[in-house]
């Protein structure tokens, strides 16, 4: 399953509350919420976000959920991106996508990815879908300082329509 929109964003985040402030026009579409979800509590700059890659608590259809946010300024790359390795060895989004989908590790059950400019582009799936796309290479890969798996939205729509 995966859920896009678009709509238009008429304010330029700061830096220091741009993932937030995202988060909120995502919210603000109401796309979430004809999903299913309700309640969300942010946990950004908490232990739970750093050990367990998760920025948000909700409800969905009034079950207990987590939910990862990433957002990104500029272009609509329509990709959800998942750091795979970093540089300096640090515990990356994959292994805590991996522990959550292998062991029932704490961890987001839901991964959001918006792209903000003048509108702002998002889409939302199961953490689970995304970790099998890359699985079945349904991806591709990336690096700079990092390196990063990337799966478009478009083929976890064809790939995995359920």
């Amino acid at each position: 399953m995966i859920i896009k929109a678009t709509c238009r964003t008429e304010y330029n985040p700061t830096d220091a509350h741009f993932s937030r402030e995202g988060f909120q026009r995502v919210w603000d579409t109401g796309v979430l919420q004809e999903a299913g979800f309700s309640s969300p509590t942010n946990v950004e700059e908490t232990n739970e976000d750093l050990k367990e890659a998760t920025d948000y608590h909700a409800l969905i259809d009034g079950k207990d959920a987590r939910v990862a946010f990433r957002a990104q300024r500029g272009f609509n790359w329509g990709t959800f991106t998942v750091r795979s390795s970093r540089s300096s060895g640090c515990y990356t989004e994959w292994g805590k996508y991996l522990a959550k989908v292998n062991h029932g590790a704490p961890g987001p059950d839901y991964v959001i990815h918006a792209y903000i400019s003048d509108v702002t582009v998002f889409a939302l799936a199961e953490t689970k879908t995304i970790v099998r796309a890359i699985r079945e290479k349904h991806c591709g890969e990336n690096s700079s300082n990092a390196r990063f798996f990337y799966v478009q939205w478009d083929d976890i729509e064809k790939f995995y329509p359920d």
